[in-house]
């Protein structure tokens, strides 16, 4: 299943609730795009794609720095979801392609 296309994403992080949009594109099995949450727009390193399941990492400002964050996840037809485990908890992504 391609994976491409606009996600509204909401994220459930120890610091409260982030929404946004993910862009996520495939060539072959590296995956590219961006994630926008209205103060932020992070590029996509080192993405990952086989069939319907990704991994790819953002850095972001966190409370105590930049934070590397590294998502795993899947689609399934035209739900997105994802989990990242980070040093103070644990990010659940979901949301669906717009």
């Amino acid at each position: 299943m391609k994976i491409d296309g606009n996600y509204a994403i909401t994220a459930k992080s120890p610091i409260g609730i982030q929404k946004g949009i993910l862009t996520l594109k495939t060539e072959g099995n590296q995956l590219s795009g961006s994630l926008n949450n209205g103060s932020d727009h992070l590029t996509i390193l080192n993405g990952k794609a086989n069939g319907n399941e990704y991994e790819f990492t953002v850095h972001i400002k966190g409370p105590i720095g930049m934070l590397k964050i590294v998502v795993k996840g899947r689609v399934d037809g035209d739900k997105i979801t994802g989990s990242s485990k980070i040093a103070f908890g644990n990010i659940t992504m979901e949301g669906v392609r717009q």
